[in-house]
């Protein structure tokens, strides 16, 4: 069990990790995120105690909130009104587990966030910043 940042944790939450096998192990986090709860599921190949307690480790993640995009509404006449779309993707990347702490770079990729943002560039708001791709997992597992 781990409290931390990043994906595997809805982006602040926990993570329970399942061994099946020497190396391989699947996991389930749920956390808070942006706009709604946010859930990942995940599979893991981490090598065995072989750098001292340092392990390298190699993961795979599906989560509802992997990219997130704040659209605002803005009037002269009232308050702007803005909103926090969340999307769903994948996220694949390289990290190490070393005692208690867990630290992960991830690529992550949401096409329908990419679907959204050129959605959104078609009906005028112009060109919008693709900042989805890498995603830091930081946290302590008891």
């Amino acid at each position: 069990v781990g409290l931390g940042l990043g994906i595997p944790y809805g982006l602040l939450g926990v993570n329970v990790e399942f061994p099946s096998a020497n190396a391989f192990s699947i996991s389930a986090g749920a956390g808070v995120c942006f706009a709604k709860p946010a859930i990942a599921v995940g599979a893991h190949l981490t090598a065995p105690e072989s750098v001292g307690a340092l392990r390298p480790r190699m993961s795979f993640y599906y989560s509802n909130a992997v990219a997130a995009l704040e659209i605002c509404e803005f009037s002269f006449y009232s308050d702007s009104e803005c909103e926090i779309e969340q999307f769903p993707g994948t996220a694949f990347g390289f990290g190490f587990v070393a005692n208690h702490f867990h630290f992960e770079l991830l690529f992550a990729n949401s096409p329908a966030f990419e679907d959204r943002k050129n959605e959104l560039e078609e009906d005028g708001a112009g060109e919008l910043e693709s900042e989805n791709n890498i995603a830091l997992t930081l946290a302590y597992r008891f």
